[in-house]
């Protein structure tokens, strides 16, 4: 009788996603995107990506989880003129896959004064 063995390789991810577009979009945001990873460096199946984000040298990270389909995230609450580390890693069952660095800083708060004479 013949035997059939299969062998399955589960891993973290090869490589980091490389970034399409990061860019502030006002005072209190950032939109970041990424191109999907190819099947050869997902390491597995892969479970989607994660974006990690601090504000510059303070190491206190927060973190956005989406599904694998999913290429761009919105970041909020973010403080006005402030520069933000952020990294994104694709991840599979194993784990996280090295990490894409970037920083960005926010927009200004712009506040417009208007004096108005009355004569």
């Amino acid at each position: 009788t013949a035997c059939l063995e299969t062998t399955y390789i589960f891993a973290v991810p090869l490589r980091a996603p490389l970034y399409k577009n990061v860019y502030a979009l006002d005072h209190q945001s950032i939109f970041v995107s990424w191109y999907a990873l190819s099947q050869e460096d997902t390491g597995g199946i892969l479970r989607g990506y994660r974006v990690h984000y601090s504000e510059y040298r303070t190491y206190l990270y927060k973190n956005v989880t989406v599904g694998p389909e999913q290429l761009h995230v919105l970041l909020t609450d973010l403080k006005p003129g402030t520069e933000y580390e952020i990294y994104v890693r694709a991840f599979t069952s194993v784990g996280e896959g090295p990490k894409n660095r970037d920083w960005i800083k926010t927009r200004m708060l712009l506040v417009s004064l208007f004096l108005i004479d009355y004569f």
